[in-house]
């Protein structure tokens, strides 16, 4: 190969290249691939948004799962506290009773009723004994625990 050849290939062949590199960025498939590069643009920046909505939504469930656990330990607190309030209201109903029944009794017999009222004497009930309120404890269902959720 001669000089002369070799200074006619150099300018062929860089141009060869220079077609080629100048058609790749602006042909048909330029643009297309521009339309697509724009379109993974914006998928990424949907994506973006959506994992930060997601997270939002995350910390949102975790605050309302808290409060909720709050809630439910409030209730069971309140439920507990009522529970034990009336049942020192019976309690001491009963003791009311049973107060009114002995002085009911111990009225009656000392004699200063007539006939009529001695009648109405048996409507009374019998004054309880210790032994009729064990006996009446015993026979009673326990109440229910209530216990608070687990945390």
């Amino acid at each position: 190969m001669s000089w002369e050849s070799l200074l006619f290939a150099a300018p062929v062949v860089a141009g060869l290249l220079l077609g080629f590199v100048v058609g790749r960025r602006t042909g048909p498939n330029r643009s297309r691939m521009d339309q697509l590069q724009a379109r993974v643009e914006l998928l990424a920046k949907e994506r973006e948004h959506a994992l930060a909505e997601v997270e939002a939504r995350k910390e949102e469930l975790a605050r309302t799962q808290t409060e909720l656990e709050d809630y439910r330990g409030r209730v069971v607190e309140h439920f507990s506290n009522s529970f034990t309030l009336l049942r020192a209201l019976t309690l001491q109903y009963r003791v009311d009773c049973d107060h009114l029944a002995e002085g009911a009794g111990n009225l009656f017999a000392e004699g200063a009723l007539e006939a009529g009222e001695a009648s109405e004497r048996s409507a009374l009930p019998e004054p309880r004994v210790a032994e009729s309120r064990e006996n009446e404890a015993a026979e009673r269902p326990a109440p229910p625990v209530i216990q608070p959720p687990p945390r």
